[in-house]
């Protein structure tokens, strides 16, 4: 078995002086060993990925890592050829558009990641994704603009959670200018949070403050107001995905240059094919301390990284 394998073998067991001793026979099956080890931990870090790819006149918005489907309201609509990749989802604030997905997707207690595109001339605040409900402190909002003087600002995007006023973490970046705009938020639980827009640096960082679950659905373009899902979005959204990891830098910026496409954990070298390559791409990147391979983003690079890497290169991609 490849060197490389071995030396994954080190990290991951925390095995000093990983050199010629580490790699006698007796280690050559370590690697597999560590597979079997973090099987039960395995999974595809994309948990949902909606594309809004579906002909006109459809009622529902597929998820194409999972079984989350959305419901469409109102005169919501998709539109062929009108997203960034493929179609999108045209919403209306008049006709109170938006896709409901269903009370899922908490997020509390966990680091993750939020990707979606979004398009609007909208001067007021807006929501293109939330799971919230308006009055109460608890779950989390993608949105744009300033509300009621207290959250966000005026054009630029923000995120909630659960949260009190200047809690939030708030982008610098005017978004409501008719154009197409990559909007990621990276969650590092008991760490930070960090809003992009349109890749990499992040453009805002705060405190990853604890958070409540709330009793409310996942929307596209819209929060619930005393219990009925409301449209408050103008214009078009596209391509929205949530990972159950923090994503470095590089991470937001792949999915920023590729559009449509997903960012899976464990294709180190990004050729779509999880093989030995990948494996020595991560130790090369780990041994570099590049932020890439802190799969946890905790600011080390440790046995949890490798653990992580390992846990996604078993599950495979989403």
């Amino acid at each position: 078995m490849p060197d490389a394998f071995d030396a994954l073998c080190c990290v991951g067991w925390g095995i000093e002086g990983c050199g010629v001793a580490a790699r006698r026979p007796a280690m050559r099956s370590c690697f597999p060993l560590m597979l079997v080890c973090c099987a039960g931990l395995a999974h595809a870090d994309l948990i949902a990925h909606w594309r809004f790819d579906e002909t006109p006149g459809s009622l529902l918005a597929m998820d194409s890592a999972g079984s989350y489907y959305g419901t469409v309201q109102g005169q919501a609509a998709f539109v062929p050829g009108a997203g960034v990749a493929g179609g999108a989802i045209s919403l209306h604030r008049a006709t109170n558009d938006l896709v409901n997905m269903g009370n899922i997707l908490d997020l509390t207690n966990t680091s993750f990641t939020i990707s979606l595109w979004m398009k609007t001339t909208d001067p007021g605040a807006s929501y293109p994704l939330a799971k919230h409900r308006s009055g109460v402190v608890a779950g989390w909002i993608i949105a744009i603009g300033q509300t009621g003087n207290v959250y966000g600002q005026p054009d630029k995007p923000w995120f909630y959670n659960g949260n009190y006023p200047g809690q939030e973490v708030n982008a610098q970046t005017v978004v409501n200018d008719g154009e197409w705009h990559h909007v990621c938020v990276v969650f590092v639980v008991g760490v930070e949070k960090r809003i992009y827009v349109d890749g990499a640096p992040a453009e805002g960082t705060n405190i990853a403050n604890g958070f409540s679950p709330i009793d409310a659905s996942l929307l596209v373009g819209g929060i619930d107001i005393g219990g009925n899902p409301t449209g408050l979005f103008e214009g078009m959204v596209d391509d929205v995905q949530i990972y159950d990891r923090p994503f470095s830098d590089s991470d937001v910026d792949f999915l920023y240059q590729n559009p449509g496409q997903s960012a899976c954990g464990a294709d180190f070298n990004r050729d779509d094919i999880l093989n030995f390559f990948d494996v020595q791409a991560f130790l090369q990147v780990f041994s570099g301390h590049e932020s890439r391979a802190d799969m946890n983003q905790d600011g080390l690079f440790d046995f949890f990284d490798a653990q992580a890497f390992l846990a996604a290169f078993s599950a495979g991609c989403a």
